[in-house]
């Protein structure tokens, strides 16, 4: 973990603000994608835009996301904690329904998008950690943003398989969307390979290095997700199982072994 995180900070990312942090309890624990970090070809400034970092927060209680996103100055917590600097849409567009709201029930957690200070896109998903403990398999969204349509390089036996794929949507009158998703979902047997593979969430989170709360929740959020897999599947989840694993550079995919290994052999946590 120390050597990631010397990556973090060689790559000028920045999350964990232990002054931010003791402001929230609330706030359980912190996920960031690493796999930026260990990509075979670095960035390079020719590319254009800076590569995009997309991260999790779980807060304690679904009543968490609403107080955190929709009081002004602990939404502007949250952003500086993950490095966004403009929002893509205003406060505004985005608000969390209050818990009298019908639409209370029809969400399980909210995403924020915007930029930084170098204009790389970043988003953030909040979830409630008493999600979990209701043992789900649906993930539902809710965003100011489309992203039904999102392109994967899924593994395959044979080689890797890059496709579309798309969630299930629901547009709300006031603009907003949520997004539908499974954890772990059938591939498409037409392609050859009835195995199994994870969401798009569900990837993120493993492929993210838990850089707040991980011994305490985040080995165990993941290891829920690995055994999900596994019952699906008839099989554990290797490195390999993640999408756009044919980037991944050799020290990536040895740490993602270690954290798969530590995930499924500790239970750290129970809700």
């Amino acid at each position: 973990m120390a050597s990631l995180q010397s990556a973090f900070e060689a790559a000028g990312i920045t999350i964990e603000n232990d002054e931010i942090l003791s402001w929230h309890p609330e706030i359980a624990s912190i996920f960031l994608d690493a796999s930026q970090l260990y990509l075979l070809e670095p960035y390079r400034p020719e590319e254009g835009s800076p590569r995009s970092w997309n991260s999790v927060v779980v807060v304690k209680t679904k009543f968490d996301l609403y107080n955190l996103l929709n009081n002004n100055e602990s939404r502007q917590d949250l952003k500086t904690l993950v490095g966004i600097e403009e929002e893509l849409w205003t406060e505004q567009e985005l608000q969390v329904p209050p818990p009298t709201s019908q639409l209370w029930e029809c969400f399980d957690a909210v995403r924020l998008v915007g930029y930084d200070k170098l204009s790389a896109k970043r988003s953030v998903t909040l979830i409630a950690m008493d999600y979990f403990s209701e043992a789900k398999v649906l993930l539902n969204t809710l965003s100011c943003e489309d992203e039904r349509v999102y392109k994967e390089s899924l593994p395959r036996f044979t080689a890797p398989i890059n496709e579309n794929r798309v969630k299930r949507a629901t547009l709300l009158p006031n603009k907003l969307y949520i997004l539908h998703e499974q954890w772990v979902f059938p591939a498409d047997e037409k392609l050859g390979d009835p195995s199994v593979s994870f969401g798009y969430t569900a990837n993120l989170i493993l492929s993210s290095a838990c850089l707040y709360g991980r011994d305490r929740f985040g080995v165990e959020i993941k290891r829920r997700f690995l055994l999900q897999y596994a019952m699906m599947a008839g099989r554990t989840a290797i490195s390999e199982t993640l999408a756009k694993t044919e980037g991944f550079s050799t020290p990536y995919v040895e740490w993602l072994k270690k954290e798969f290994a530590k995930s499924y052999n500790e239970a750290t946590f129970r809700w």
